[in-house]
């Protein structure tokens, strides 16, 4: 699996699980958590002073999750935790990682969810959409966008790749909104606050 895919699926995942977690009060020695949607016939739990946009994005990513497990798409326990060891030896420990966690209002639970769902959306990604193919005349037009706009100064063959990638990005990025666009309106969703 190509590691900017990757990046994308991660950066997509943890966006939405940062968006979640930054927009919630600061928790408090009872949750105040309860169904907020269901989807699909899966509750999702969360406070319900949930801003709007928070909620819809959880719900784009439970469709999302549920389409790859459809799919037959599975990540197991030894994955998730494969990745955990990872992020603990980035952060230097466990128990760095915990801290961190902790700092950021979070969960080991929450994570490993989280990664879960990273992965298992990764999976699909990778197996059912096509690597886009981006035409010359697009990267070159990009690189004269941002020569105009005094971004870059380096020659065109320098960062060509670079450019190339930035498209090839964003196109899959498109058509992974039209497909949650899709699944979004093939599925039961009921909001209950």
């Amino acid at each position: 699996m190509s590691r900017k895919l990757i990046i994308i699926s991660t950066l997509l995942i943890l966006s939405f699980l940062f968006v979640a977690c930054s927009a919630q009060p600061e928790p408090t020695q009872e949750t105040n958590e309860q169904v907020v949607a269901i989807v699909n016939g899966k509750e999702i739990k969360s406070d319900p002073q949930i801003e709007q946009h928070v909620l819809d994005n959880l719900i784009r990513m439970e469709v999302f999750r549920q389409e790859a497990e459809f799919k037959g798409y599975i990540v197991t326990e030894e994955e998730v935790n494969a990745r955990i060891d990872r992020m603990a030896n980035e952060f230097g420990s466990q128990r760095d990682l915990e801290s961190a966690l902790e700092a950021n209002d979070m969960t080991m639970e929450m994570l490993r969810d989280s990664i879960a769902d990273e992965m298992l959306i990764n999976k699909y990604i990778s197996q059912e959409l096509p690597q886009p193919t981006v035409a010359e005349e697009e990267v070159r037009t990009l690189y004269e966008q941002y020569r105009a706009m005094q971004i870059i100064d380096q020659p065109f063959e320098d960062i060509r790749e670079r450019l190339e990638n930035e498209i090839r990005q964003q196109m899959l990025e498109q058509e992974i909104g039209v497909i949650i666009e899709r699944l979004m309106d093939e599925s039961s969703i009921e909001i209950l606050i």
